[in-house]
């Protein structure tokens, strides 16, 4: 697997973990966008999906149904 460098990198694996239900795993990985994001308002977006992500991982009731296929 090719290591992940990029906000792009990043966010798109979270994106791919919020699909699959993985909140923690997406949660890490829209922080780790924030902190590399060369643009305010990508660390900003990826800011507030870590904080969704945290919420959901703390309050699992109020998760979104997650769709598959």
């Amino acid at each position: 697997m090719e290591k992940l460098r990029t906000y792009k990198d990043f966010s798109t694996l979270a994106v791919e973990m919020e699909r699959a239900g993985a909140w923690a795993t997406a949660e890490a990985a829209w922080q780790r966008a924030a902190i590399v994001a060369r643009k305010s308002e990508n660390e900003e977006w990826a800011l507030n999906r870590q904080k969704m992500c945290a919420h959901y991982v703390k309050n699992p009731s109020r998760r979104p149904e997650v769709k598959h296929g």
